[in-house]
């Protein structure tokens, strides 16, 4: 592309993770009080084993995701993406997304609960909320303090609503810290 090393950093050390701009709904990060809740649009595995790497240099006392998939995926796919949230997240709101993509009410949610008990999450850190902005308001009020939500959705203006309701502020600066070897 003929940028330099320098041209490259700068750009991606400047480039607008969520918010309203382009990237909105990636890596997005909001407070309520003393919770932090981080939004991202992440719906396969890799993605969201990813999101885990960020989400651990958070350092946060406890994790609650709420989590739905996309239904037009296959089953092991699904599984598979959500046994990468049982990585970083301690507790789960599952909820369902609003275009169900070929499938049955509750199918979703169902699956999604298997896989993560499957990896062994206790039944009683599962939570199953089918719509999205009840889910994030219900895990907003059920974040212990200096907790993080993670918030893998499907509708943006739907978890932002919830977030204003809830009156959310967008964290605009973020300094993680490195860990060394």
């Amino acid at each position: 592309m003929g940028l330099s090393t320098r041209q490259v950093s700068h750009g991606l050390a400047t480039f607008p993770a969520g918010g309203e701009g382009v990237n909105r709904g990636r890596l997005e990060l909001s407070s309520v009080g003393d919770i932090r809740v981080l939004l991202d649009y992440g719906h396969n595995a890799p993605a969201i084993s990813a999101l885990g790497d960020f989400v651990d240099k958070l350092k946060a006392k406890e994790v609650l995701c709420v989590l739905g998939l996309p239904g037009d995926r296959r089953n092991q796919d699904l599984q598979d993406a959500a046994r990468a949230a049982t990585r970083f997240a301690h507790r789960f709101i599952i909820r369902e997304d609003h275009d169900l993509r070929g499938r049955q009410p509750g199918e979703m949610a169902d699956l999604i609960r298997q896989a993560l008990r499957s990896s062994g999450v206790d039944p009683s850190r599962l939570q199953i909320i089918p719509d999205e902005g009840q889910a994030v308001h219900q895990a907003i009020l059920a974040a212990v303090p200096k907790s993080l939500v993670v918030v893998l959705y499907e509708r943006y203006s739907v978890v932002k609503d919830a977030l204003r309701k809830a009156g959310a502020v967008r964290v605009e600066s973020l300094v993680l810290t490195r860990d060394r070897a």
